[in-house]
């Protein structure tokens, strides 16, 4: 796996993901945006990569690693004649995010931040998704769905900058 760092990215998260999809050959990858900034993991190298493979080739059961997750905290409801995604209570964000980091093969320590709602357009369509920031320490329990996390995210919203479980320090 390969972490690329894209600079002076504008426009919506629709957008973005156009951007990252001509960069990246429109090879399936995750990134996660942070103002004009983008982090992309991808499985296929760019001259300016840096090879993050080994971070999680080599994580073990117990290990602990800083992280950071945006994730799309959505639950589906039939509106107006048709199944839609809609943001989840904020009462019920912490429960929804402990069940899907155990799924994921890790326990977290973590705060949120409840950054709004993402507003972005496509042709005539309007996409709004709830956009939700963890940030913490996470322990991992099954290695094996831990590195399908890392490599192939999490939640919903990956297209559209959601779902990257980013990795910094062994602990």
């Amino acid at each position: 796996m390969f972490l690329t760092r894209i600079d002076d990215v504008d426009g919506d998260d629709y957008r973005a993901h156009q951007h990252v999809m001509a960069l990246f050959e429109k090879q399936r990858v995750l990134f996660q945006r942070k103002g004009h900034e983008i982090l992309v993991l991808s499985k296929k190298p760019r001259p300016d990569s840096e090879d993050v493979s080994g971070i999680t080739d080599s994580a073990t059961e117990g290990q602990r690693f800083l992280f950071r997750l945006r994730v799309n905290p959505a639950v589906t409801r039939f509106l107006d004649g048709k199944n839609r995604r809609v943001g989840m209570p904020a009462e019920k964000i912490e429960p929804w995010l402990d069940a899907l980091f155990a799924k994921h093969g890790f326990a977290a320590d973590y705060v949120t931040r409840r950054e709004g709602l993402r507003l972005s357009r496509k042709g005539e369509n309007s996409i709004s998704l709830l956009s939700v920031l963890a940030i913490g320490v996470l322990t991992v329990k099954d290695t094996g769905k831990f590195r399908a996390a890392v490599s192939n995210g999490i939640g919903h919203g990956k297209g559209l900058g959601f779902g990257l479980l980013n990795i910094f320090d062994v602990m």
